[in-house]
This record gives C-alpha cells, structure tokens and sequence, in this order.
C-alpha cells in the first residue's frame, strides 16, 4: 500500500515543484526585463539591490539614472519605461496626468554641505550659520540647477533670499546631478551642496545636514508603475523587494530613511 501511496505522491509532487518554479521564474523564453528610471539621488543604494533581485527573479533590469526634474520630463516626454522613482510631488502630478500609476512613498533624503573629513566640521544648522559658511569657503560645488537637481534646487532658492547668488557666483562649481560631492573630493572645492546619499561612495567625505529643523531640507521620493508597463507583476515584485528589511539595512548605510 505504500509503495502504491508512493506512486501516486511522486507525479503530484513533481508537478507541485514545477507550478513553484514557475511562480519564482520567468516562463521558458520569456526573459522578463524591466526598464527603470530613477532620479540619481538613489543611484548608491540601488545600483547595490538590482543584482541581488535579477539573479533572483531572472528579470533583466535596465537602469537610467538622472536628475528627479530630468526623469519627470523624460515620463511627460512618453520615454518607455516600467517603474519610476522621483520626487513624491513630481510622482502625484504623473498619476494626476495618468503617466503612473500605484504610487507610494519609498523614501526622504536630506540635503547637507560634503567636506572632507581633514577639514573643519562647517556650520548649517541655522540660516545664519549657512551664510557665513558660504561667505568664507573659497569654493563650492553644486549640480547645476538648470538640470533638475534635488539638492541644487533647494540652494538657488536660498542664496537668492540671501542675496548671495551673484556674490557667490565667481566661486561656484557647476556639475551634473548627483556630483556635487566630487569637486570636494578631488580636493577641486571646499564645500559640495549634495543629497546625503552622494557622498556614501567617497570614504573621504562627510557631510553635515542643512537646517535638520526645516522639512524643506528633506526630499521625499516615491515610487511607481508606468501606465504603459508591459511586466506590471514583475514590477509590483521588484518595488517590494525594495521594501525588505535587508533593503531597508542598505538604504540607511547610504543616507537614506525608508518610509
């Protein structure tokens, strides 16, 4: 009886594993890919997690990096692409407009001022402090604001309350989103104007938050579908596995506060 009981089990079994490797993978010939667009700012973390969920799910996924204003501008342009992750406000126009869909906040970043570790600590924690630190480096850098930058934004604002923009204008060093710690660490500047998170992949730097009682110094990004998404399940899968515990580990050890 049970080597009868046995071979009734063994088909069943097997087919059991089957369904369930067919739920982990892609159908035979059907390699999934994803294409994701993400603002720059969340490069460091990301770039770290992809592998980990391609080798698991056997999705491909295609990666382009830019500035939040550039990655919304690329959404509104029709750019293909499968998940979006940019500024919250910049994510709720999109569902607004029925460029995204299934929105929901990922993570806040902080602004802060880069300098190299062998330097003073510079002052921002005030309005004031800010100013006179500015005053007094002989270089800064910043991502050039005309591309859309989370950190250059919130710094054009402010120097132009100040009054600063044109007196400090001889000693700015513009760069691409994302690089505005670089200069700092090619020892090209004094100070970097950057997002927390860019300064994760330069062990020579530090960074000091910008005003830590102003909510404007945090920016909050979220993350969602394309309307258009052709792999929306393998999508839905890959934004949770960005919302682990071991994504989570990572994410902090870049700068970064998950929601």
């Amino acid at each position: 009886m049970i080597g009868v009981a046995l071979k009734h089990a063994l088909p069943f079994a097997l087919a059991v594993g089957v369904v369930a490797i067919g739920i982990l993978r892609p159908a035979a010939g059907h390699a999934a890919e994803l294409e994701l667009l993400s603002s720059v700012a969340l490069k460091a973390p990301l770039t770290e997690l992809l592998p980990a969920f391609e080798k698991a799910s056997g999705t491909t996924v295609h990666a382009t990096f830019d500035s939040a204003g550039a990655v919304k501008h690329r959404i509104e342009s029709g750019d293909a692409f499968c998940v979006g992750i940019l500024f919250t406000s910049a994510v709720d126009s999109l569902v607004k407009t029925g460029a995204m869909t299934d929105a929901s906040r990922l993570a806040h970043i902080g602004i802060g001022l880069a300098y190299r570790k062998q330097d003073a600590r510079p002052a921002a924690a005030t309005l004031e402090d800010f100013k006179a630190t500015l005053l007094a480096a002989k270089s800064i850098a910043v991502s050039d604001p005309a591309l859309g930058g989370v950190s250059s934004a919130y710094y054009k604002t402010t120097i132009d309350q100040l009054g600063l923009a044109l007196q400090l204008a001889a000693k700015t060093i513009l760069t691409r989103p994302g690089e505005g710690a670089k200069p700092v660490a090619a020892g090209q500047a004094d100070l970097g104007i950057v997002t927390m998170s860019e300064i994760a992949t330069l062990p020579g730097l530090d960074a000091v938050p910008l005003f830590p009682a102003d909510p404007k110094t945090q920016a909050a990004f979220s993350v969602g579908l394309s309307s258009a998404c052709k792999e929306p399940e393998v999508a839905k899968r890959f934004i949770a596995s960005l919302r682990t515990p071991q994504a989570a580990a990572i994410f902090k050890a870049k700068n970064i506060d998950p929601d």
